[in-house]
């Protein structure tokens, strides 16, 4: 089937790289393809794209290894910003700050914020143990972090009429972000 199909392949792409002007990089490539046999040529050059991906891959599995797998490693940073935002966002909306802790005997979590921080690094596929990063994150709250967050937008708003924002899509948007979940 492929010889079949790839003389009929390398005419259509021949017919159609002859009408690219050669004015830039890309396009002289995409000519030159035409013009060897498209066919061929794309194949080969799928082999060499799979052969450098495969590399790629095999260097980031190397650097995974050699660098993160490592008990004295650097802090995952990515894992520290999620628990400092989950804890914030805890803190705002409960006017608490969050405590952490795991289970002496089967080391799961054992508050509401180490339990919603476990699955949100479930979620995001973090691997790293959720305890050592609520830690981290409540140690960085400060009683700011226990204030309702306030609406910029809408104070500018009571302060006086904005021109052209009347009952449009920013003073929607302003009163949506004002309003507080039910039960508040």
């Amino acid at each position: 089937m492929m010889d079949r199909l790839s003389p009929i392949i390398n005419h259509k792409m021949r017919s159609n790289s002859r009408r690219l002007q050669p004015d830039s990089s890309m396009n002289l490539v995409r000519r030159n393809v035409g013009d060897v046999g498209g066919y061929t040529a794309t194949m080969w050059a799928l082999v060499d794209f799979r052969a450098a991906l495969r590399d790629r891959a095999q260097e980031l599995e190397d650097q995974n290894s050699k660098f993160w797998n490592l008990p004295h490693r650097a802090p995952d940073h990515y894992a520290r910003a999620i628990a400092l935002r989950l804890a914030r966002l805890f803190a705002e909306q409960t006017g608490q700050y969050p405590t952490y802790g795991t289970s002496g005997i089967t080391g799961e979590a054992s508050t509401s914020y180490t339990r919603a921080l476990r699955e949100v690094f479930v979620l995001l596929e973090i691997k790293p143990s959720e305890r050592t990063y609520a830690e981290w994150a409540v140690s960085q709250l400060t009683d700011d972090d226990l204030k309702p967050a306030s609406n910029a937008l809408l104070r500018a708003m009571m302060a006086g009429p904005l021109p052209g924002l009347g009952d449009g899509i920013l003073g929607t948007l302003a009163r949506d972000l004002d309003k507080k979940p039910a039960g508040e």
